[in-house]
């Protein structure tokens, strides 16, 4: 079953793929539990899907402080290397990654994850 909705995970990324390369913000933490960024890498590209609620509607909800930000859903395959706090750009603008999920199905471990999906919110900061 789980190869099975990998496959259809395969064919909703197929609908509307877009090649995204991430980039993960290398961070440390001191005896103190301060936390300093040691530097940045980038992942390898990887097709992912990006629904998002069109820009009219979002600006209308971000007026109305029903969104604070412009947020997009990402629909990924089981395997993807993505995590929160990843940055991305996207139609002009920038991404962080605000959660990733990995979806299972008849258990909770990597053979039993058929997609990840999770959602990302507009920064202005730099890649």
């Amino acid at each position: 079953m789980v190869a099975e909705f990998r496959r259809d995970t395969d064919e909703i990324i197929a609908v509307n793929p877009v090649s995204i390369s991430f980039v993960r913000i290398l961070r440390e933490k001191d005896s103190y539990g301060n936390e300093r960024v040691i530097g940045k890498v980038t992942v390898d590209p990887q097709d992912v899907r990006i629904a998002e609620i069109s820009h009219n509607e979002s600006e209308r909800l971000m007026e109305q402080g029903v969104l604070p930000v412009h947020v997009v859903n990402i629909t990924a395959k089981y395997d993807a290397d993505i995590i929160a706090g990843d940055r991305f750009a996207y139609m002009g603008s920038n991404y962080e990654i605000v959660f990733i999920r990995s979806i299972t199905y008849g258990g909770q471990d990597e053979e039993h994850t058929y997609k990840k999906s999770g959602k990302a919110r507009a920064i202005s900061e730099e890649l």
